[in-house]
């Protein structure tokens, strides 16, 4: 971005999500990592960034600050901190 395009605003979000669990979802409260991916999805890693499983989110987390709670039922509660 030029000069001019700073400050960049950034906002907060969270959204909640149902990941594609490869082997079924962690237990509530479990460490996951997010990487973000292509467009909107990210994959869900644990702590040793094997793969737990996929998701899509509603917003673009490409340069965002994300974190992630595994909530119970499989969910994932995704905060995200970035532009736009």
């Amino acid at each position: 971005p030029s000069q001019g395009d700073y400050p960049r605003k950034w906002n907060r979000r969270t959204a909640t999500v149902v990941p594609r669990w490869r082997a079924g979802a962690p237990p509530a409260g479990s460490f996951v990592r997010l990487v973000p991916q292509s467009d909107r999805s990210v994959l869900v890693c644990d702590d040793a960034l094997a793969t737990l499983g996929a998701a899509v989110l509603p917003m673009d987390p490409s340069g965002a600050v994300l974190r992630a709670d595994v909530l119970a039922g499989g969910r994932l509660r995704v905060g995200y901190f970035g532009p736009g």
